[in-house]
């Protein structure tokens, strides 16, 4: 199991809220949240994946404070330069690696994706499926190929690389055919009595 920016998400959120319910003024409880990140940072370990995430969530609160737009990309970025400037070796650390690329997948592919989406009429879950199901495909995009490399680096290129191209298109079919079912589902038509 590993820690990832779906927990750092949850963490700033669950903050967020407990301020927001003492009703603590929004600038305060944005730059209280970066408490809350550094003590979960702490606990779980800093390892990359996780200083990236917190990182990232830190300044979309610091730059909200501010007014001011950050977008993913630039914290991105970002995280990479900090990270890499306190831990330069990190650059080979297959964790940092495939942290960076999956979000960078995520961030160039599935959000242009999920917004064309919607803008034509969807349903609700729908909408959830298919953003799901390109956010995984994104993140897998760009990682396949590290992937890759790391097992031909490793000597093992035949059978790993065709254990994990295996694996890929299982993830793929399964993914496809849940998001199918959803969408025949969702756009049956529906009896009036």
């Amino acid at each position: 199991l590993s820690v990832s920016g779906v927990h750092i998400a949850i963490i700033t959120a669950i903050a967020l809220g407990i301020f927001e319910l003492l009703r603590v003024p929004a600038k305060i409880s944005r730059i209280s949240v970066l408490f809350f990140l550094l003590a979960f940072c702490a606990i779980v370990g800093f390892t990359p994946p996780v200083v990236r995430s917190a990182l990232m969530a830190a300044m979309l609160a610091i730059s909200k404070v501010g007014y001011r737009y950050i977008d993913g990309i630039d914290s991105l970025a970002i995280a990479a330069v900090i990270i890499l400037i306190f831990s330069p070796y990190c650059v080979v650390d297959m964790g940092f690696l495939l942290s960076f690329f999956s979000t960078l997948g995520i961030l160039l592919f599935s959000q242009p994706i999920s917004k064309r989406l919607s803008r034509g009429r969807i349903s609700v879950i729908s909408k959830i499926a298919s953003e799901s199901m390109w956010i995984a495909l994104s993140a897998l995009a760009f990682t396949t190929p590290l992937l890759a490399v790391a097992f031909i680096g490793q000597g093992r290129v035949q059978k790993n690389l065709r254990d994990t191209v295996d694996t890929v298109i299982d993830c793929i079919k399964i993914i496809l055919f849940q998001g199918f079912i959803i969408l025949d589902f969702l756009h049956r038509p529906r009896i009036r009595h």
